[in-house]
């Protein structure tokens, strides 16, 4: 099981965005979204992106910037 990390990015006082820390497309376009203004949708948003990180057999993580 391989570890795929994700950042979490501080675009302003109140936005972030999540992206991928790997090369290959189809984690990019797991991760691809508009900005997260609510710590509500970044919880789902993150649930949904481990959920289909395990799908396709590895794990993911998640560091802030």
């Amino acid at each position: 099981m391989e570890k795929i990390r994700f950042r979490i990015i501080k675009c302003c006082n109140d936005m972030c965005r999540i992206a991928a820390c790997d090369c290959r497309s189809v984690y990019r376009k797991i991760a691809d979204g508009a900005c997260i203004c609510s710590i509500d949708v970044m919880l789902l948003e993150i649930e949904h992106i481990t959920k289909e990180v395990e799908r396709l057999g590895n794990e993911a993580y998640f560091v802030c910037d």
